[in-house]
């Protein structure tokens, strides 16, 4: 895949790397390469378990306030909920993106999407793509509505800072909740390049 996810303006060869015989934490690595120069970040120790889906980009796209795009990786599926790391290799040194922890939609380094009947996750931009302000929903069914609780975070450092002044509690129809924003079976929709 191509696209600047150093911030210099100019295009960069991004790609994963899988080896199953390499030392934890080194089998699934996220590979940059710029003009003149190659950055690599691990996708973790947890990744290329055994699974029929293995880690895949899902977009770039503009999600943290560094300079570039960020990549978004799928690294693990359930059922019916996907999870997608978020890793940047502008403004710095390269750093994959971490939340606070404490939710279904963000653990540590996860973030939650898709769902089923029994319950929705999505996580998107705030505002402007790059703006760093980052909002992930979930959506649970309470009779014929939805209960949506969406919380709002602000990136810092490749960290995930809460901003609980804007968190929103929401009970919407079905066909209302299928509409909103970051709800969708996808991470991080409009952010994308």
């Amino acid at each position: 895949m191509r696209g600047d996810v150093t911030g210099d303006g100019t295009p960069d060869e991004v790609w994963l790397a899988l080896d199953r015989s390499a030392p934890r934490g080194c089998r699934a690595l996220v590979v940059a390469r710029s003009a003149g120069a190659t950055d690599v970040l691990s996708l973790g120790p947890r990744t290329i378990a055994p699974s029929p889906n293995p880690p895949a980009i899902s977009s770039l796209a503009a999600v943290d306030d560094r300079a570039g795009l960020d990549v978004v990786v799928d690294l693990e599926a359930g059922a019916s909920t996907s999870f997608a790391g978020v890793f940047s290799f502008g403004g710095g040194s390269p750093a994959r993106l971490g939340g606070p922890g404490g939710s279904s939609s963000v653990t540590r380094d996860l973030f939650a999407y898709g769902g089923s009947v029994g319950h929705l996750e999505g996580v998107d931009c705030a505002g402007e793509a790059g703006s760093g302000r980052i909002v992930v929903s979930t959506a649970v069914p309470r009779g014929d509505r939805y209960l949506v609780t969406r919380r709002f975070f602000q990136t810092e450092d490749s960290k995930l800072r809460p901003l609980a002044e804007l968190r929103q509690r929401l009970v919407v129809s079905p066909r209302r909740v299928g509409k909103m924003p970051g709800l969708v079976p996808s991470p991080f929709p409009s952010c994308r390049a």
